[in-house]
């Protein structure tokens, strides 16, 4: 069955990350990953640091202290390998229990777990799994023990509306996993993608194991989209449809990945001739958020004196450091510059910031692939090109 292939259980693909990260470090997926010299500081670090082997002379190999020298005695890093290990028993007891479906290895797991002081964010769900796997066993009397722990000493917790409560959704549960991914997709309807990327990923750690998390990874998926353009859209769907081929998401990242994607690859502008529909669009930067709001009233009140119903704006994100005020509406390139112009001249008015006027699927290109520099460059030479004398 599907749900039993690695790949299709997000805890089982969790778990088997972080063991290849432990071993291997963050790796690029390319030739010869397995070479010392592929060692990268970061998932998206370009630059990469070559891990020099360790090399043992002959002499040493078989005495018992060239390896107990190696052993960690900074508190920080017996600290961190505790962790390490307490994350380990835990997704290990997650493995057990839902790929499995071997009960008594998972509890065995997860009771010892609890005897090893983990960190906060591991009791709760560690005891919930156990009610659960206690409960699938028929166990009465050990799934009531750790539901009544759970509910006493955890009044406030989703679990325990969970155990009090087993129909009630808790889609409005501000603890809920549901609630908080709702949160953050109006962050990233607000254009917060940033924001959106770098709480997701916290999210994707906190609720491993849990199906919420495909959800996360398209939305930060889309993000990514909106921020770095096509090419990392491209790698973060490939990366969803790889990882959670089993779930919704990952099924929707495999078909956009493979239907729509082609369909957007190409960055070439269409000729300036063959189009109707145009846009004017003054840039500004990140911090100039208050100037660009102050221009689209102006814009905007332009265009309700002058009547032209047709005529609308917009302020657009472009990338982290620009975003754009956009008039959209307009027939011609002609059109655009020239009530740009009637605006810089009329006294009432007197926009003088640059713009530049762009045909409507151009400026779906430009977004798409952030190609802003390619398309002002053409831009400027088809202009040299029709005026010679200039």
């Amino acid at each position: 069955a599907g749900g039993s292939f690695y790949f299709y259980n997000t805890a089982t693909l969790a778990f088997g990350r972080q063991e290849f990260k432990k071993t291997w470090g963050d790796r690029k997926l390319e030739d010869n990953w397995r070479r010392s010299s592929k060692q990268s500081t970061g998932i998206n670090n370009e630059e990469e640091a070559v891990v020099e082997a360790v090399v043992i002379s002959e002499s040493e190999l078989y005495k018992p202290e060239t390896y107990i020298s190696k052993i960690p005695t900074d508190q920080v890093v017996i600290d961190s390998l505790a962790k390490d290990r307490n994350f380990a028993y835990y997704q290990l007891g997650l493995i057990y229990k839902e790929k499995f479906k071997e009960y008594g290895l998972a509890a065995n797991r997860l009771e010892k777990l609890l005897t090893l002081n983990p960190e906060e964010r591991l009791i709760l769900p560690t005891k919930y799994n156990l009610y659960k796997i206690y409960n699938q066993t028929e166990q009465t009397g050990l799934a009531d023990q750790y539901k009544n722990d759970i509910i006493n000493n955890h009044p406030n917790s989703r679990y325990a509306e969970i155990l009090k409560n087993p129909n009630t959704q808790l889609a409005t549960d501000e603890s809920s996993p549901e609630f908080k991914y709702k949160a953050l997709y109006k962050e990233f309807e607000a254009g917060k993608y940033q924001y959106v990327i770098d709480t997701s990923d916290e999210y994707i750690d906190l609720y491993n194991g849990n199906d919420i998390v495909p959800k996360l990874e398209m939305l930060k998926a889309t993000a990514i989209a909106r921020k770095d353009g096509f090419e990392a859209y491209k790698k973060a769907l490939n990366f969803v449809s790889l990882n959670y081929p089993n779930s919704e998401e990952g099924k929707q990242a495999q078909l956009i990945y493979a239907t729509i994607l082609p369909t957007l690859a190409n960055k070439a502008f269409l000729p300036d001739e063959e189009s109707d529909s145009w846009k004017a669009v003054y840039t500004f930067t990140s911090e100039e958020q208050e100037a660009a709001e102050a221009l689209k009233e102006k814009l905007d009140g332009a265009i309700e004196e002058y009547r032209y119903t047709n005529l609308s704006t917009s302020i657009d994100y472009y990338d982290p450091n620009t975003v754009f005020v956009v008039i959209h509406g307009l027939n011609s390139k002609m059109g655009s510059k020239g009530f740009a112009e009637i605006l810089k001249e009329n006294k009432k008015y007197k926009i003088k910031r640059p713009y530049f006027e762009i045909a409507t699927p151009n400026y779906k290109t430009v977004q798409i692939h952030k190609n802003l520099e390619d398309y002002l460059s053409r831009s400027s030479e088809e202009e040299k090109n029709s005026n010679p004398q200039k």
